[in-house]
C-alpha cells in the first residue's frame, strides 16, 4: 500500500466517523503493509488494524486500537504514558460509561498490549516539525 493509497482509506475512515456512518468508510487495514508509515496523529477510532502495526480490540463499550506509540480508547487517543497517568477524574470527564469501563478493564488492556505488542512502522518523526500522513 502506497502513501497515497493510505491518505485515501484514512480520509475516508475520517468522513466515516464525522458522518456517523453515513458517508466514507470505516478503514480496514487488514493485511496492510505499513512499514515506514507516520501514524501520528492519525484518527484510528473504530479502525480495524492490521494485526502489526495497527492492533484493534473490541470491549463493551469501547474499541481499542492501539500502535506502538499510542493506545486510542473510543474516540479519545493519548500515549501510553498519559493513560497510565490519568487519574479517576480525567478519566470520568470522557464518557458517563469511562470510568467504570476504565476500573473494569485498565489492568487487562495493558497486559494485552504488553503480551501482543504492535511493531513499530519504523517512521522516524522529525521532533521539530511533524509530518501527517
Amino acid at each position: 500500500m502506497n502513501k497515497k493509497e493510505l491518505d485515501k482509506i484514512l480520509s475516508q475512515h475520517s468522513l466515516w466517523l464525522i458522518s456517523g456512518g453515513k458517508e466514507g468508510e470505516r478503514a480496514d487495514l487488514r493485511g496492510a503493509c505499513l512499514t515506514g508509515a507516520n501514524l501520528t496523529d492519525v484518527e484510528l477510532c473504530d479502525c480495524v488494524g492490521n494485526r502489526k502495526e495497527i492492533k484493534s480490540l473490541q470491549i463493551e463499550y469501547f474499541s481499542i486500537t492501539y500502535t506502538s506509540e499510542i493506545i486510542q480508547i473510543g474516540c479519545e487517543q493519548h500515549s501510553f504514558e498519559e493513560w497510565k497517568s490519568f487519574d479517576d477524574g480525567e478519566i470520568d470527564s470522557i464518557d458517563d460509561q469511562a470510568l467504570k469501563f476504565w476500573r473494569k478493564w485498565k489492568d487487562w488492556i495493558f497486559k494485552t498490549v504488553e503480551m501482543s505488542p504492535a511493531i513499530s512502522t519504523g517512521h522516524t518523526e522529525n521532533k521539530i516539525k511533524k509530518e501527517k500522513l
